[in-house]
């Protein structure tokens, strides 16, 4: 599965007006009645961001239709000898299985922070809207920092070094949006997302050093997939894992009351 639809699965661009209006209200009519709730909603932040987050997802789409094939004259003269000595040897990794395996924990991870609030206790069942918010943020910002600095960075992919065992696509767009990787990101995003929301509305559960290895397993698994697979550069899979980490706490922290 490539790139382009990894993440836009859960974010159709079809439905991400409708979906984005329907969070607008949400915003004007949720009131954090509850006194336990370590978060709230502010129609003048959140609306914004929320908006913003939006037109920058359709900027992606526009800047993704424009964006030129990798051609086999992109191919002449590559030296993996000019990429870091860390990232060398992946260019000859290519799984199929490892690929499927990174997918499945990319698409399963929205749960984290979906269901969290349902399961975890009465306190966040009762701020299902905010959570809910707060996590279509995380998400959103997720997929646009990656897909834009995929776009602006383009660079290639590590079969496109090595050309060992992969065949298809070599010259198509996911060609080049090997910086950084988006399974990586995404998943990181939503399962930090999930560690720290849990954190905040349960600070003395004994379950907390669960969630948290929780969330820095489920990533860094998916990290070792994708470069298994032949995806990604290990440089490309740590920088989304400290970005999705990074977004998955940082959106939850600037709605603490």
């Amino acid at each position: 599965m490539n790139n382009n639809v990894e993440i836009i699965d859960y974010i159709k661009h079809r439905n991400l007006a409708q979906l984005t209006l329907c969070l607008c209200i949400i915003l004007f009519s949720v009131q954090t009645a509850f006194a336990q709730s370590p978060y709230s909603l502010s129609k003048s932040k959140d609306i914004p961001i929320i908006i913003g987050e939006t037109a920058l997802f359709g900027l992606t789409i526009g800047l993704n239709k424009k964006s030129p094939e990798l051609s086999p004259d992109d191919t002449i003269g590559l030296d993996i000898m000019n990429i870091p000595a860390i990232d060398r040897k992946i260019v000859y990794n290519w799984s199929k299985r490892a690929q499927r395996q990174s997918d499945v924990l990319l698409h399963t991870s929205p749960i984290a922070p979906l269901a969290f609030p349902l399961v975890a206790g009465n306190n966040s069942r009762k701020e299902l809207g905010v959570t809910y918010v707060i996590a279509f943020e995380g998400m959103l910002a997720s997929y646009t920092l990656t897909e834009l600095t995929k776009l602006i960075v383009k660079r290639k992919r590590p079969y496109v070094y090595g050309k060992s065992d992969f065949r298809g696509n070599l010259f198509g767009k996911e060609s080049w949006k090997s910086f950084f990787s988006g399974h990586t990101a995404f998943t990181a995003t939503n399962y930090y997302m999930a560690a720290k929301m849990f954190n905040d509305f349960y600070p003395d559960s004994n379950w907390r050093p669960v969630v948290w290895s929780t969330a820095a397993i489920v990533p860094a698994i998916t990290a070792w997939k994708r470069v298994q697979g032949g995806k990604h550069f290990v440089t490309d899979v740590v920088v989304g894992y400290v970005v999705g980490a990074a977004v998955g706490i940082l959106i939850p922290e600037i709605h603490r009351r």
